[in-house]
């Protein structure tokens, strides 16, 4: 019997918070981990579209086309893969609503600044009507502004779960992008490492998110 896939929403209503570069690399971990995966370009811009096709059109991670709301994708693409990741628009609440009701889990991806800050809250108001797991992860972070990270930190610790996995402010990550890859393929090896290491950790931590009612039961 074929089960829907789960699927795994990267949720903001802020944009320049990371989400297509984070739902790209963590599809690609994924895949790497042995996962079929499928891909839902729920916002306008179309950026992770574009993304797959400058990747040359891979069958994994392969794109959902045609999506006409997110939980029938999910459930189209039932049999074909294990996993879906849905890329959120970040304007418009009733569409990242409609997401966040077809999600399994739902990353939050914020970066130390008050604004996105300010912005959590209406996705996480969201989840919790949607009775939906969510956690953050802090984004696009720069290693020299310790005490601003902390104070993100500690301001979203009280919104709900912060994870302990965070992603640095490199520029593999969108060098590698426009070129139809993800971070951790970076043609220089060190920067390839470097943000390999970031996104396996990341990857880990929301699989065992994403999979845990599953583990439970």
């Amino acid at each position: 019997m074929d089960y829907a896939p789960r699927a795994i929403a990267i949720a903001a209503s802020k944009g320049g918070t990371g989400k297509t570069t984070l739902t790209s690399a963590l599809a690609v971990q994924a895949m790497r981990d042995g996962f079929e995966v499928g891909l839902v370009d729920w916002e306008p811009q179309g950026s992770l579209t574009l993304w797959w096709l400058m990747r040359g059109k891979p069958s994994n991670p392969y794109l959902i086309r045609d999506v006409e709301d997110p939980e029938r994708a999910v459930l189209s693409a039932t049999g074909a893969c294990d996993l879906v990741f849905l890329d959120t628009a970040p304007s418009s609440m009733d569409q990242i609503e409609l997401a966040i009701e077809a999600a399994d889990f739902v990353l939050i991806p914020v970066t130390s600044s008050a604004f996105d800050l300010m912005a959590a809250r209406s996705i996480v108001d969201i989840c919790k009507e949607h009775d939906k797991p969510f956690a953050f992860v802090l984004n696009r972070q720069n290693a020299r502004r310790d005490a601003l990270n902390s104070s993100a930190r500690a301001h979203l610790l009280k919104l709900g779960e912060v994870l302990e996995e965070s992603v640095q402010d490199r520029t593999a990550y969108v060098s590698a992008l426009n070129k139809g890859k993800a971070g951790p393929e970076h043609p220089d090896t060190k920067q390839a490492r470097e943000a390999r290491a970031e996104i396996e950790a990341l990857w880990a931590a929301v699989k065992a998110r994403a999979y845990r009612e599953l583990e439970v039961a």
